[in-house]
Parts: structure tokens; C-alpha cells; sequence
């Protein structure tokens, strides 16, 4: 509930008062006030983020409330260079702290104006990368709880830059129980795949598919019907481009590796005896880099891969991919494996994987990604 009254601008510090004008209440959290404000020295609008001293989380514990307040801040500093204006920030007497930010709106506030619109205005390829980031952070690095929840009152869109954050941290701190609050940060660290399949569900919401349609489908036991229902689910996003449904197909599906299953049990068991026979005489020939100038690392600047060859015709599944060293980084891109004609030297593309991967990845092994491919690619051997 909004507070009334005086209260509303009681967490507001003098320096903002004076730097902006038409203030206005939008929003508040156990510890963060959020206001709709224009600027008086250029006139634009900006989002107003204060400390929330008047909350009963403050009253209660009014160093934590701190302390979220300033990490979520930071955060966004790290994340948008240009999303918060630091010479705004203030800190006045009774714990006042209060910080202009550019401005930004939740993705229930875009939904509720036009469902339409905000489905078009809202990048969710870019959502589901910068999201992802922010819940490993938050499961890695501060840890506030072992689960998160995904909501769209939580997620907000910065103007301008058209990225997106999860705010509203502390409403996950309820789910933090004794035993977990004693762990150290080697116990147990939580792989976040449960937050990353509610963050797909969300992105279907967004494109207009009805909340109870989803729950509809999600409530499916049978794995093979399941996924007939997303893949329903997924065929109504006409207007998204097939990366964004590659995406969410592989954080939605259920047991993916079904699908490339042969269709009865004993050609099952028939290729499993081949690939057994050529693992043993088999020789894979590795030559080098792409690019063999340039260190080995993830890079935009430039395609790079490994070229191989086989003595004996083999099954491509999938490959593995070293995965960053640093818990809070998060790489996206594509993975590609591409036939090399010897006749005129062009590449023709045999499987494509869109990927965002962390150390924290479900999947991860030894610090290896898997990135399996819909269907096995058939390779024939190199003939000398």
C-alpha cells in the first residue's frame, strides 16, 4: 500500500526536490520509493529512487534496508555506464538517501497501459540476457536467497538504453531459512534453473498468451505432451524471430534430448552398438584455431572454431564449451557447426545453437557447457 499524505515525500532529500519538478509517486518496496519526475535542466523525465525510511522493513532492520538500497544501485551502475546520474545522489539526515536514475518503468506498468504495445516495445531476447545476469548475481554473489521470484512488477525496462533489470530484491529474503542463512558460499550453490524457466514463462506472458493458457500447459505431467503444448504456445509468437523461440524452446522443453531419440527400441539399440564399434577404432584430427593470431577467448570481434575431421563417419550431438571463469559473467552468442567444401572452400551451416551460458549454468561439468544440437548431424569420414 502506497503511503498517504506527507509520507509520500517524507524520503525525498532537498538537492532532488530543487533538481526536479511534477514528482509523482509510482511505486515502493520494503526498502526503495520510486517516482516519476522531469527534470528542471533539460526537461526530461527520469526516474527518482529513494530509500523507503517509512516502511516497516526500514523500522525493523534499517541497516539491511540500507545496504539493498546501495547494492541495487551499484548494481546499476555496473550494468547501464550511462543509466544512473551519480551526481544526483544524495544522503540527508534520518537515513535519507535518494538517487535519479534514468527513467524506467516495470513490465506490469507497460503491460496494464497497452498489452499490444508493450508486447511490441519490449526486446525479450534483450530481457532474457539481461535478467539471466541479474539472477546470477543475485544467487552468486549476494546470495539473498537460494530461489528468486520472477515477477513482472520486479522486472523493469530503462528507457533509452532498452535494458532491463530485476529489482525488489528483498521480497526473496522471506524464503531464506536458518540452515541456509549459516552456509558458506562454497555449500551448495543454487543453479538457478528454476528462476531462468519461470523468466521464460514471463516472456510468454508478455507476448500476449493468456496467464492461465500457461499454467494450463505447465501443469501437464506427461513430458511428450507437455511439450507439444509449448511448442503450441511457442507457434503463437508469429511476430517474434525464430532466435527468441529457439531460446525459450530450450529453457521450456522438457528432457530436450527426447527428440532426437530414434522412433523404436531397437534402432535405438542399433546405433548405440555402431557408436560403441566406432569409438574404438575411431581417430578425430584436430588442426588449430580459425583465427591462429588470437588467444583463445569469447570475442565479438570475430567467428573463431576448431576444424576437424574423422577417420571413420560419426554423430555430432553436441559440443562442449569452456564456460567463464568469473560467477557474476554471463556469455551469449552462437554456436555453429559448419561443412568446409573442398571443391570451393564456402561453408554451408549443419546445426545452429543460440546460447547464454554462466558458470553457474545447469548443465555445467567440470567447467564445461553442453550445448546439445536438436538432432544429431551425420558427418561422413575424410577420405585421403
Amino acid at each position: 500500500m502506497l503511503p498517504k499524505g506527507s509520507l509520500i515525500l517524507n524520503t525525498l532529500t532537498p538537492n532532488i526536490k530543487l533538481a526536479y519538478a511534477d514528482i509523482k509517486l509510482v511505486s515502493e518496496t520494503e526498502y526503495c520509493q520510486t517516482f516519476d519526475a522531469t527534470s528542471r535542466r533539460d526537461n526530461q523525465k527520469y526516474t527518482i529512487r529513494t530509500l523507503n525510511i517509512t516502511s516497516e522493513f526500514y523500522r525493523e532492520n534499517s541497516n539491511l534496508a540500507t545496504t539493498l538500497f546501495i547494492q541495487e544501485l551499484l548494481h546499476l551502475c555496473t550494468k547501464f555506464s550511462d543509466g544512473v546520474v551519480i551526481e544526483s545522489f544524495e544522503a540527508h539526515e534520518d537515513g535519507k538517501l535518494a538517487c535519479a536514475i534514468r527513467h524506467c518503468q516495470s513490465l506490469q506498468q507497460l503491460i496494464d497501459k497497452d498489452k499490444l504495445t508493450a508486447a511490441k516495445e519490449i526486446d525479450c531476447e534483450r530481457l532474457l540476457k539481461d535478467v539471466l545476469l541479474d539472477i546470477n548475481f543475485l544467487l552468486t554473489k549476494t546470495r539473498i536467497s537460494r530461489t528468486l521470484s520472477i515477477e513482472l512488477q520486479s522486472i523493469y525496462q530503462m528507457s533509452g538504453l532498452k535494458g532491463y533489470f530485476l529489482s525488489d530484491w528483498a521480497k526473496n529474503l522471506e524464503q531464506i531459512s536458518p540452515e541456509i542463512a549459516t552456509q558458506t558460499l562454497a555449500d551448495k550453490m543454487p543453479d538457478g534453473a528454476n528462476e531462468v524457466y519461470n523468466l521464460g514463462l514471463k516472456v510468454l506472458e508478455i507476448n500476449g498468451i493468456p496467464k492461465e493458457t500457461i499454467e494450463d500447459v505447465v501443469a501437464i505431467r506427461v513430458n511428450k505432451l507437455y511439450n507439444t503444448g509449448i511448442e503450441d504456445l511457442l507457434a503463437e509468437l508469429s511476430e517474434q524471430p525464430e532466435s527468441l523461440k529457439e531460446s525459450l524452446r530450450k529453457i521450456l522443453i522438457r528432457d530436450p534430448k527426447n527428440k532426437s531419440k530414434p522412433e523404436n527400441q531397437e534402432e535405438n539399440e542399433k546405433n548405440e552398438q555402431q557408436k560403441h564399434l566406432l569409438s574404438k577404432t575411431l581417430t578425430l584430427a584436430r588442426f588449430g584455431k580459425n583465427e591462429p593470431t588470437l588467444n583463445w577467448g569469447y570475442f565479438k570481434a570475430y567467428d573463431d572454431g576448431l576444424t576437424i575431421t574423422a577417420s571413420k563417419p560419426i554423430q555430432i550431438e553436441g559440443i562442449g564449451l569452456y564456460v567463464p571463469t568469473e560467477l557474476n559473467r554471463m556469455i551469449s552468442g552462437t554456436v555453429s557447426l559448419e561443412m568446409v567444401s573442398k571443391d570451393d572452400g564456402k561453408t554451408s551451416a549443419l546445426a545452429t545453437v543460440e546460447i547464454c551460458m554462466a558458470a553457474t549454468s545447469p548443465g555445467v561439468i567440470d567447467k564445461i557447457y553442453r550445448v546439445m544440437f536438436g538432432t544429431p548431424v551425420s558427418l561422413k569420414a575424410e577420405v585421403t
